[in-house]
């Protein structure tokens, strides 16, 4: 009789306790917030994170963020917040920005390899952080050396907002009427 209490009692711990501690540890195993990651499953199995695979090593992320709804260790981050050649307008938000949670940083060593600890409003990103910390750095993908980016990167940029065009020269060639009797 012994025996078979022993049996129930452990039957108890293994049909309880151990799926709670097999839960609490793939918990523990969730990636964080700019973790490198190559699918959405590998940043989240049930979806609520994405893999943006446009960065180095992809980055594990939410995206459409708002103000204090990204985990603890990330901030909400604006980017594509300005437009070449249109004004700003602080009140609303630009057609094309998009919101990311992006891991915070204090220094490059936080962030792993091909990835720098900066104020996301420095160029090349031009980012603004939602959150309640707007000097907040962030770990953002190394802008490309100046051998690998090719001429300065302001060089060709055509304002989108501006009606102005480039000067171009007349064409001079004459014009021609087509023959009114031609099919």
């Amino acid at each position: 009789m012994n025996a078979l209490r022993r049996f129930d009692a452990f039957s108890l711990l293994a049909r309880v306790f151990v799926p709670l501690v097999f839960a609490f540890g793939l918990a523990g195993c969730t990636p964080a917030i700019g973790d490198a990651c190559s699918y959405a499953t590998e940043c989240a199995a049930n979806g609520t994170r994405t893999c943006d695979t446009t960065q180095p090593g992809g980055y594990c992320t939410l995206g459409n963020c708002d103000r204090g709804t990204c985990p603890a260790g990330s901030v909400c981050v604006l980017f594509e917040a300005q437009e070449p050649g249109c004004p700003t307008n602080d009140r609303a938000t630009p057609r094309l920005a998009r919101t990311y949670c992006m891991a915070t940083c204090e220094s490059t060593g936080d962030c792993r390899g091909s990835y720098t600890c900066a104020h996301p409003a420095a160029l090349p990103w031009a980012g603004t952080v939602l959150d309640d910390h707007p000097t907040q750095a962030v770990c953002l993908a190394s802008p490309m050396s100046s051998v690998d980016a090719g001429p300065s990167s302001d060089a060709g940029v055509a304002p989108v907002c501006s009606a102005a065009g480039p000067d171009v020269p007349p064409i001079d060639a004459p014009v021609r009427r087509e023959d009114a009797s031609a099919p």
